[in-house]
């Protein structure tokens, strides 16, 4: 191939985020808090609605619309730990948003 253009990979290319669950786990732990921090700072606020109901939205999102159920076993878990992000995310933006009210 000449040129700075487009071309034809030869290959397959996976991409794998994680080596473990416990490498997920972290990961998403961290950018729950990452996430709450950010948001709290922007003046957003959650309510134990945001925490019920968020999640499960997520996850229907990523594994029906995305299409995240062709990934089989796979797609399923990657979602579950999607939704868990946003649990995480808005409880602790949740307690934060208390936190803040009772100050």
């Amino acid at each position: 191939m000449t040129g700075a253009g487009p071309g034809r990979l030869a290959g397959v290319i996976e991409h794998h985020s994680y080596r473990t669950f416990a490498d997920c786990t972290t990961k998403c732990v961290r950018y729950a808090a990452a996430g709450a921090g950010q948001a709290y700072a922007r003046g957003r606020r959650a309510s134990a609605l945001d925490v019920l109901v968020r999640p499960p939205v997520r996850f229907l999102r990523q594994y029906v619309l995305q299409l995240g159920f062709l990934d089989g076993a796979h797609g399923l878990v990657l979602c579950g730990f999607a939704a868990a992000q946003v649990f995480l995310k808005y409880a602790e933006l949740w307690q934060r948003s208390r936190a803040g009210a009772r100050a």
